[in-house]
């Protein structure tokens, strides 16, 4: 940054001023100055020797011995990583797969991304915005221009208005919007309700948050070949330590629709329980088979009040790779999220 002219002046002075008031301080008392320096020093040294002597003696690094009670410094004992990253080290489901895909030049499963180039449009559409020179910073949680076609098109999904600076926010792809959504929501303690099989990446989330995972299996009718909700272990999961459930429709790993008449039972527990919130995943919402239809969970009634949906371009438009994701719900659980962004 380029300084004032008044101000670029003011400076120039100020070093033309400090020589000559040196020269002169000194040519007139010099025997008194450098003594003067000196104790200064010698106090200095003094006083920087006690202040660390008394932050060692705080943070425990210096123990007596002997009988005239020798002090000794000891070394300070660090832990990396954090102790919440305690198993994090473990591989997850995409690192093994991907390693057996490599392997056996098999198909890999492992992970959810598209294997087809993004449709013509997309891509037209992020050169023009290169080209047209959308480089810097923008609002932390979301171009205004972004926010105000989400709300738009959540609005259309919800069955009510969206307001799109306060009930939406922009994330770096849906991880970044589960971790910021547990972050601003969950307290060390609280658990989590989980269908299980779920995604691996829900577990370390729900850790860093402090938090616990409390594993609901969904139950197999192999006759059908479906995954299907026990609606009776759910509820009974549910503790007065329960914070939040996450809710994952289309289903990853198994790919399971959720029906609208489960999707009710879920709600039907969430309004016997004030205090529970839920996170609505909803990544795969476009990718639904078997002649399923989505439900949007936040649109059954006096859901959207309780419910952060989560939400990515990613898997829509074959572009995981650049990390577009959001969130949707309303101001009092969005607002935490958004000061969280940077």
């Amino acid at each position: 940054m380029r300084a004032s002219s008044t101000s670029g002046m003011a400076l120039s002075l100020l070093v033309v001023h400090i020589p000559a008031r040196c020269a002169a301080i000194v040519s007139s008392s010099a025997t008194h100055s450098a003594v003067a320096f000196r104790s200064h020093v010698q106090m200095g040294v003094q006083q920087d020797s006690l202040s660390q002597l008394h932050a060692d003696e705080l943070n425990g690094n210096i123990h007596a011995n002997g009988e005239h009670g020798e002090q000794h410094l000891q070394p300070f004992e660090t832990s990396f990583p954090a102790a919440r990253l305690d198993g994090a080290d473990r591989p997850t489901v995409w690192s093994e797969f991907a390693l057996l895909a490599a392997e056996t030049r098999g198909v890999n499963l492992g992970q959810g991304f598209p294997d087809w180039q993004p449709p013509s449009f997309v891509v037209d559409e992020a050169y023009t915005a290169l080209k047209d020179g959308f480089h810097q910073y923008t609002r932390p949680a979301g171009h205004p221009a972004l926010v105000q076609v989400l709300a738009q098109r959540y609005s259309t999904h919800l069955g009510r208005e969206v307001e799109p600076m306060s009930e939406v926010a922009i994330t770096v792809g849906a991880s970044q919007a589960l971790y910021v959504t547990l972050q601003a929501l969950v307290n060390p303690g609280d658990e989590v309700l989980l269908l299980e099989p779920a995604f691996d990446l829900y577990y370390g989330q729900v850790r860093l948050a402090g938090a616990t995972v409390v594993p609901v299996a969904l139950k197999l009718d192999e006759a059908a070949g479906e995954w299907q909700l026990d609606a009776d272990a759910l509820e009974k999961a549910v503790t007065p330590r329960t914070k939040l459930l996450i809710l994952n429709s289309p289903h990853n790993p198994t790919g399971k629709v959720f029906t609208k008449a489960e999707m009710e039972a879920v709600a039907d527990i969430v309004r016997r329980r004030p205090d529970l919130l839920v996170i609505s995943d909803e990544v795969y919402k476009y990718i639904v088979h078997s002649g399923g239809e989505h439900v949007h969970f936040a649109a059954l009634p006096d859901m959207f009040d309780r419910t952060v949906t989560l939400s990515s371009a990613g898997k829509t438009f074959s572009i995981t790779g650049w990390q577009n994701g959001w969130c949707v719900g309303p101001a009092r659980l969005i607002k935490p999220i958004q000061l969280m962004l940077p």
